[in-house]
């Protein structure tokens, strides 16, 4: 419409005529958009996270669809492309995606928040990487994740004593634990994500707290400093600012296991 039948867009000697071709090219950019931002994690709210390559993400899957849309023209020898209109898809989409993205994270936010909905999160380690995950939690995830205890060592836990006092004080509810009961701290308090902050955990204590977890629905995600994990277990995060490993947990959740049920089924 603003290519073809606006004073500001349009020619006064009209090169190209709206024809019926757009109305194919404007299915064919909806669904391969779609397409696009699914392989770009796009509509995983884990990966859609401001900063985590949010925008940049964006901005490549609406590139990558209008050449789609160029391709396509060609390939059923329908090119009467009008540059404007190309250049006015490229622009509009960008603005139309951001601000109706921002405006689905706002009120999702405020929802979480008035719900009660923010993800629970369980520290694994107590310290000053501890704190400075929880700072930024409480200052940059929008109550989108709320800390809801710290699990270590005794001898940890009761050299930071006067740390967590101050932060039973300020939470008024706080959950303590040994590392040895974590598998029975996050069954009963329904962590739904595990941090582990410390990098005074040696290998083979991360393998043990890793197949502690095993079996539970909870991602797991590891403060920066523990690399020996194999590539395709890792991937990249970031919550609140905090960049973070996430390993990929094994068993089927969600989606995945609903696919697995139709497979046994079939």
């Amino acid at each position: 419409y603003l290519r073809f039948y606006t004073k500001i867009f349009g020619a006064d000697r009209a090169t190209y005529s709206f024809d019926e071709h757009y109305i194919y090219y404007s299915i064919v950019f909806i669904l391969s958009a779609i397409f696009i931002f699914f392989l770009f994690n796009l509509y995983n709210w884990d990966n859609i996270y401001r900063g985590s390559g949010y925008y940049t993400r964006i901005l490549k899957a609406i590139s990558i669809n209008i050449v789609v849309i160029i391709i396509f023209g060609y390939i059923l020898e329908t090119f009467s492309f009008s540059r404007i209109w190309i250049f006015l898809l490229f622009f509009i989409s960008i603005f139309l995606i951001f601000l109706s993205r921002l405006i689905i994270e706002m009120v999702t936010q405020k929802l979480i928040r008035r719900l009660d909905l923010s993800s629970k999160t369980l520290i694994v380690g107590i310290g000053e990487n501890a704190r400075r995950i929880e700072d930024s939690l409480n200052k940059y995830s929008h109550g989108l994740y709320k800390v809801i205890g710290y699990v270590d060592k005794l001898d940890k836990l009761e050299a930071f004593k006067d740390y967590l006092e101050e932060s039973l004080y300020n939470k008024k509810s706080l959950i303590l634990g040994l590392i040895d009961d974590l598998k029975k701290i996050v069954k009963k308090s329904g962590a739904q994500r595990v941090i582990i902050s410390s990098p005074e955990y040696r290998y083979y204590e991360i393998l043990n707290i890793l197949e502690e977890l095993k079996g539970l629905d909870v991602s797991v995600l590891i403060f920066p400093g523990f690399f020996e994990f194999s590539i395709r277990r890792m991937s990249m995060r970031e919550i609140g600012g905090i960049p973070l490993m996430q390993i990929t947990n094994i068993g089927f959740f969600g989606l995945n296991l609903f696919y697995k049920n139709v497979i046994d089924y079939a």
